[in-house]
């Protein structure tokens, strides 16, 4: 642990916040042309350097295609820290760059054929914004190995409890509205990297 000016040191969920800031911040600046300062901005928590940073409408696209091509790959996994890190990260910032998933949707109907347009179009209106965006990402961006079968099973659980806080119950549904999770059999796997 690194040592603050006031002498305590960081906890580890903050030098995991630091490592997933860094490592989003770089990954940006490799594929976008937006200056540092502003994905500084975006990628912090603290909403003031947003507004003394904001960003364009094309800025915002640039993210938002930069995040779709995001693979992140933790190869000692263990309880998945820094995996559900990210994942949270980004979440955070689309919801700063494109609260009502705009951007994204159109992003995600590019290309697509039209059957497949009208899922995803109802797959967004029938789930809250986060659930979307985080099975998106999940599903995506975020893979992990680990040498300890054990910390596997822990890293899926964490994806499958992040998507689960994101649901919304109606007991008048099938399963009371809760979509089955994703397969992440393949997301994190047990192997020595």
């Amino acid at each position: 642990n690194e040592q603050k000016d006031t002498g305590s040191f960081y906890t580890p969920r903050q030098i995991v916040e630091y490592m997933v800031d860094q490592s989003l911040i770089e990954y940006f600046k490799t594929k976008t042309r937006i200056e540092e300062s502003k994905l500084s901005a975006i990628v912090s928590y603290d909403l003031t350097d947003d507004a003394d940073h904001p960003l364009l409408d094309d800025e915002k696209q640039d993210l938002i295609s930069a995040i779709e091509s995001l693979k992140i790959l933790d190869p000692a996994c263990g309880s998945g820290a820094y995996p559900i890190g990210a994942l949270q990260k980004i979440v955070y910032i689309l919801q700063q760059i494109d609260p009502d998933c705009k951007l994204w949707l159109e992003k995600k109907l590019k290309g697509v054929p039209e059957l497949y347009k009208q899922k995803i179009i109802n797959e967004v209106k029938q789930n809250p914004f986060d659930y979307t965006r985080k099975l998106d990402v999940i599903k995506n961006s975020i893979f992990g190995v680990d040498i300890q079968p054990v910390a596997v099973d822990v890293s899926r659980l964490r994806c499958f409890l992040t998507l689960v806080v994101e649901s919304e119950i109606d007991d008048a549904k099938p399963n009371r509205g809760i979509e089955p999770l994703p397969n992440l059999d393949f997301k994190f796997v047990c192997a020595n990297t």
